[in-house]
């Protein structure tokens, strides 16, 4: 089970490589070697909650007839937050031994 600071790391990592809109970031989430389990309505509400702590932000975007769509990206806020959030989750890393 994943906790909501390793939720949140993954969010803001994938967002700290390029912006991305619901459709792109739900493709990213859904990836099979993907280790943290991310539901589409679980990770929108996360991206309202990192939006309310100000580490994302969202334009919204149109193109030709097509509805228009939310585009996220992470902010300076949200840089550093994911920089402490990595820190902190390989400070806690062990590695596992396997016998033999």
């Amino acid at each position: 089970m994943s906790s909501i600071s390793d939720k949140k790391l993954h969010l803001l990592g994938i967002l700290s490589s390029q912006d991305a809109h619901g459709y792109q970031l739900n493709q990213a989430l859904k990836h099979p070697s993907n280790a943290i389990s991310i539901g589409k309505a679980n990770a929108y509400k996360l991206l309202a909650k990192l939006e309310e702590e100000g580490l994302v932000n969202h334009v919204e975007e149109r193109q030709g007839n097509r509805p228009s769509r939310l585009v996220y990206s992470i902010t300076e806020q949200g840089k550093t937050e994911f920089r402490r959030l990595l820190r902190e989750g390989l400070a806690q890393f062990q590695q596992i031994e396997y016998p033999g």
